[in-house]
């Protein structure tokens, strides 16, 4: 088996797991830096990444390319380089990937509301969103992270590490950063997992005190640097797609975004993916995301979500 890497799933008889970044948070500030690529050569991954940043400086540049330019690799070429102050050779292969985003934020976002902010604390903000009524396709709104599994327990027992913490599947072992019940990173977590328990009826979270290790079914730990991210999580799953074990692992000096990063994380462990940051709706899922979780309900968005991935 190959060892974890960033964004990969691997397989094994019967088992499915996966490690990966899950909450690459920004900063609370818009993109303003280029892309840094070598000259020539440019992956998707780093198209993705222009075009995400591009949103978030000059969403009506990614609206003319998408709308008025798409099939002219001279415009093509210069939204890449203008965007990553690089030399970047288009060929077919760039082309496809740059048309295959284009027709993704078309098909899911208006162009007058890409890269819109929202203003809005605790609703939804665009009349273009989900309604109630609506299903969401969620292999088409998850960009990565989705894996169409999720617990069938009625309640989870969650703890929080205080020497070390053991991922369920690989068994890496982590040394974490001890809290007591009176820190405020211990309130934070205890009201994460509260606001999510509020937001469906299918399962309910409780806090495990019996001191066992083997009686968690989520672990949390935090840790004091994690390079490049705020939180990394792994999930293990049956062979009926059915979550049965998950660690969450948090640095600990993220101040404002410390509550943000755990309901991210959370979501994840659930069954929920990544949504790639847009503004025609508000989800704590967005990742990256810049607007900072401070309400006492979830967003509406992740509410639905929730309940249509347990069926309620």
């Amino acid at each position: 088996m190959s060892e974890p890497m960033k964004s990969s799933m691997f397989t094994s008889s019967n088992l499915l797991i996966k490690f990966v970044v899950a909450a690459a948070l920004v900063s609370g500030v818009a993109y303003t830096v280029y892309v840094s690529i070598s000259d020539g050569n440019i992956s998707s991954d780093e198209i993705n990444t222009i075009f995400d940043q591009a949103l978030q400086k000059d969403p009506e540049l990614v609206t003319t390319l998408c709308e008025e330019n798409l099939n002219e690799s001279a415009a093509v070429q210069a939204f890449l380089q203008n965007n990553s102050d690089s030399s970047i050779t288009v060929d077919n292969d760039v082309l496809d990937t740059v048309e295959d985003r284009c027709n993704e934020l078309l098909a899911t976002t208006p162009s007058s509301s890409l890269g819109a902010t929202s203003t809005s604390s605790s609703t939804t903000v665009s009349s273009n969103e989900t309604t109630s009524d609506e299903v969401i396709d969620f292999d088409e709104l998850f960009y990565e992270e989705y894996f169409n599994v999720k617990w069938h327990w009625d309640v989870i027992y969650w703890d929080i590490a205080t020497d070390e913490i053991v991922t369920p599947y690989y068994q890496e072992i982590f040394p974490v950063i001890y809290i007591d019940e009176d820190s405020k990173e211990y309130q934070i977590i205890t009201k994460a997992f509260q606001l999510w328990d509020d937001a469906f009826d299918t399962v309910s979270f409780e806090k495990d005190d019996s001191g066992s290790p083997n009686a968690q079914q989520i672990t949390i730990g935090l840790v004091n640097d994690i390079p490049d991210e705020y939180g990394l999580f792994e999930i293990e799953w049956d062979e009926n797609n059915e979550i049965i074990k998950a660690s969450i692992i948090i640095e600990k000096d993220l101040d404002e975004y410390f509550l943000t990063a755990v309901l991210h994380e959370i979501g994840n462990v659930l069954g929920l993916g990544d949504i790639r940051t847009r503004g025609d709706l508000q989800s704590i899922m967005e990742d990256p995301y810049d607007e900072i979780f401070n309400d006492d309900k979830l967003w509406e968005f992740d509410i639905k979500m929730i309940k249509q991935l347990y069926e309620e």
